[in-house]
């Protein structure tokens, strides 16, 4: 976010109602009243829709919003939020990115519409913003083949299964495929984890993986989670 590209460090300003280690590691924190991130957003948009630094086809989105209602509401300032528009339509390319606390309530949904309306509105899509096979979950797996994979298990015809880090059917996965169960017919499993979690404890072995300190500074080689609930890898 802050490295140099062509000449100049991004900038990065956050939106939430507390000060949280995001909000004090960016350059501008802006505090708002919960809730009110996809107000903001529409209201970001309609100053930049005005101030013809947006793409016009997107003005009736926003052609509702009132600069004013939305200070008051959310508690941010008008100044402040054409300074953001300003800041977010000269920042190319952008990103506008929902997430925390803002997409926790009930509005979560609408508020990830405006967000990725603004970055649709800012010219964002196919740059910062990605579909299909060229995003990261344009090269997930089928759920159509995880589902033939639960169904070879059931078999019987899998007898080897890894799991790598970060991977966690048991719990991710609908129950209809009935995973624990039919991951227990394999002959022989194994989970990669850095601490141990509901689908580590049912593999025949589960490994520790390499984890880092707090900082970031070192490394260091867990060997076990404690001398009983893990066996040591090969």
């Amino acid at each position: 976010m802050h490295s140099f590209r062509d000449g100049r460090a991004g900038t990065f300003i956050h939106v939430e109602p507390r000060q949280s280690l995001t909000a004090s590691n960016a350059d501008e924190w802006v505090r708002n009243a919960p809730g009110t991130e996809g107000l903001l957003a529409l209201a970001i948009l309609r100053v930049m829709v005005d101030e013809g630094t947006a793409d016009k086809r997107f003005s009736d989105a926003v052609a509702s919003i009132d600069l004013k209602r939305a200070s008051d509401e959310s508690g941010v300032g008008i100044e402040t939020i054409k300074h953001i528009a300003k800041v977010f339509a000269h920042g190319k390319p952008g990103l506008a990115v929902g997430g925390g606390v803002s997409v926790t309530g009930t509005n979560a949904t609408q508020t990830q519409v405006a967000i990725n309306l603004l970055n649709a509105a800012a010219g964002n899509v196919g740059k910062t913003v990605r579909f299909g096979a060229d995003s990261a979950y344009g090269k997930v797996t089928p759920y159509a083949e995880v589902a033939s994979l639960a169904g070879a298990m059931a078999n019987g015809e899998v007898e080897v299964l890894i799991l790598g880090p970060g991977v966690n059917p048991a719990f991710t996965l609908p129950s209809g495929l009935c995973w624990p169960t039919r991951s227990a017919r394999s002959r022989w499993s194994s989970a990669s984890r850095t601490f141990p979690t509901r689908p580590a404890s049912s593999p025949t072995s589960s490994c520790p993986t390499r984890t880092g300190s707090s900082r970031g500074a070192t490394t260091r080689r867990v060997r076990a989670w404690s001398d009983s609930s893990s066996r040591r890898c090969p």
